[in-house]
């Protein structure tokens, strides 16, 4: 089953995949939360300053006043022009905007901004090593002084012309338009027209020679800059595109013609925020699939080591389970389906798996590095991912029968995440979870997200190249979660007993909550055919030291007795109705 992979999973593999190719064009939608103006916000301003001038009151409709006085609308350009006659007079109008004053500055405003320092982040660690920008501030200088880094600045004409070549900036920042404390900065329209040779060059050299992302530019009031753009006709990188709305007329044009993956974003901050999280999640992969997966854990381990980010690792999370649920509940798996076949059924498992990848990843890390404080993350994301009545009933019962399948998956990477961070109580937790089935029936997870009973060993025998299985599903979900446990236990004799062990659990929980009392218990390969595991079990639970589980940590998963009877007595039942089942 395809997906189109996300453009900013996509952008951060880029950036990550090859260093240094991409360059950034910033607008002033980049510097908005620092306090600095957009530029219709400084128009807006421009205009009540001319109306002071000569001494009238615009009203709240400050543009149509203007409109009304001057015959036109207004323009940056034309505002410039008429409160300034030289291009200093300009640079001390504009300086107000730029430079915090004092309480300004108490307030944190025009001082860079997490957009900034992100930017300053990424160009510290090579991965981006030219930014182009319209803006006039010194936010991003700022940024990267912070880190110790002096950018090479190109503000005009003549700094183009000397620069050494780009091929060898480590950091270099191109101000367009120039620096709010050099004269010659560009504001007015004819000014704006065209750039000077040696810019245009260099701009040619950097939209031919390097992808782009762009954030906080409308393309709205920069003729010469689209010119640019429209001239590069080289594509062998791509261009990213950031909005928070609809793209201006200009942009939309532009965006057809370098192709570029349009990003929806919520601010420049969240934007690069969310930029750099992905970028860190892939530091610790280089595999080049599946990014997100790769990405969302990264970012997970580092929310984790943060308390303060409890709120993203949240949304993270809770993202991942509403992605995989709406895929586990949508049209790619209906209720009824076809008449089954083996190859449809084992088709519809991978399915399942390929939907989930990314939360039970997540599932398997918050596990094992939380130490309770993520827990009701897991715990209700299995209460709702195992209920059943999201999905009606089937004519054909192995349908039926794979539903609680996702739910299963939850179950168990939850639950062995609990071993290796040897917490019992976590284990009870999601043992004991309630869900609701098809009627509303309130159920424990034990009850029905039970491995042996999901489909039949002749079902899913194409999941093994056609071999029948004892106990197949049980060594599917065994298999299935190999990878995703790998970075916790790296021999595949420990992740034998790890799973073992879970699922011995599994069935001590399905006595110890007084399930049933039909003489049957869920069994898994520790029955079938791993006894070597089984018997290293039952010295643990007999006071021997093991690596998983162990005597001390079932009697404290309370899960394991609820029923009032011991864990010894309880141990019993499972070895004596374990024993019952014929493979």
């Amino acid at each position: 089953m395809s997906q189109i992979l996300d453009p900013l999973v996509s952008l951060a593999f880029s950036l990550r995949s090859s260093p240094g190719v991409y360059a950034l064009l910033l607008g002033s939608g980049v510097s908005r939360s620092a306090g600095i103006p957009t530029g219709w916000e400084v128009v807006l301003d421009l205009i009540r300053k001319t109306a002071a001038a000569q001494s009238e009151e615009p009203g709240d409709a400050v543009d149509r006043w203007y409109a009304e006085k001057f015959g036109k609308e207004a323009g940056y350009s034309d505002l410039l022009d008429g409160l300034c006659r030289t291009q200093t007079e300009r640079q001390q109008l504009l300086k107000s905007y730029f430079e915090p004053s004092a309480e300004e500055r108490e307030q944190g405003l025009k001082v860079p901004t997490p957009a900034h320092h992100a930017v300053a982040e990424l160009m510290d660690a090579g991965l981006i090593r030219v930014v182009v920008t319209t803006n006039f501030d010194r936010l991003l200088e700022q940024a990267l002084e912070q880190r110790g880094i002096v950018p090479v600045v190109i503000g005009n004409a003549d700094q183009a012309t000397g620069m050494i070549p780009l091929t060898h900036q480590r950091h270099c920042i191109i101000k367009i338009h120039g620096d709010y404390l050099d004269t010659r900065i560009l504001n007015t329209e004819d000014e704006l027209a065209a750039y000077d040779p040696a810019m245009a060059t260099l701009l040619d050299r950097v939209f031919d020679e390097f992808g782009l992302v762009v954030c906080g530019w409308s393309a709205t009031w920069d003729h010469a800059l689209r010119t640019s753009m429209e001239r590069a006709t080289n594509r062998r990188y791509a261009c990213f595109w950031s909005t928070m709305g609809e793209l201006s007329g200009e942009a939309s044009a532009l965006v057809t013609s370098r192709r570029a993956d349009v990003v929806r974003i919520k601010s420049a901050d969240s934007f690069f925020a969310s930029l750099i999280d992905h970028v860190h999640g892939l530091e610790e992969f280089d595999r080049p699939h599946p990014l997100s997966v790769q990405a969302a854990v990264g970012a997970a381990k580092r929310y984790l080591a943060n308390p303060e980010q409890r709120i993203r690792l949240h949304d993270l999370y809770r993202d991942a389970v509403a992605e995989a649920k709406a895929v586990w509940t949508g049209p790619a798996f209906p209720p009824h389906g076809d008449s089954p076949t083996s190859e449809t059924i084992s088709a519809r498992i991978k399915a399942y798996d390929a939907a989930g990848a990314t939360v039970i990843a997540l599932n398997a890390t918050i596990g094992v590095w939380s130490r309770g404080e993520q827990d009701d993350l897991l715990v209700d994301a299995i209460s709702e991912i195992g209920r059943e009545q999201f999905i009606n009933g089937s004519q054909y019962t192995v349908w039926g029968n794979l539903r609680p399948y996702p739910g299963t998956l939850m179950l168990y990477t939850g639950g062995m995440a609990s071993l290796i961070a040897k917490r019992p109580e976590l284990l009870s937790r999601l043992l004991s979870v309630r869900t609701s089935t098809i009627g509303n029936k309130d159920k424990t997870a034990v009850s029905h997200l039970i491995a042996l009973r999901l489909a039949e060993r002749d079902h899913v025998a194409p999941l093994f190249g056609g071999s029948r299985r004892r106990v197949a599903m049980s060594d599917w979900l065994h298999d299935t979660l190999r990878e995703t446990f790998r970075p916790f236990v790296a021999e595949n004799e420990d992740y034998d007993l790890l799973f073992d062990t879970f699922e011995y659990f599994f069935a001590l929980a399905y006595v110890g909550l007084a399930v049933s009392n039909s003489g049957w218990v869920p069994v898994g390969a520790w029955a079938a055919y791993r006894h070597e595991n089984h018997a290293i079990i039952l010295d643990g639970l007999k006071g021997t030291e093991v690596r998983y589980g162990g005597k001390a940590f079932a009697e404290n998963c309370s899960a394991l007795t609820r029923n009032g009877q011991s864990l010894d007595e309880n141990v019993a039942i499972v070895e004596t109705y374990g024993g019952r089942v014929s493979f």
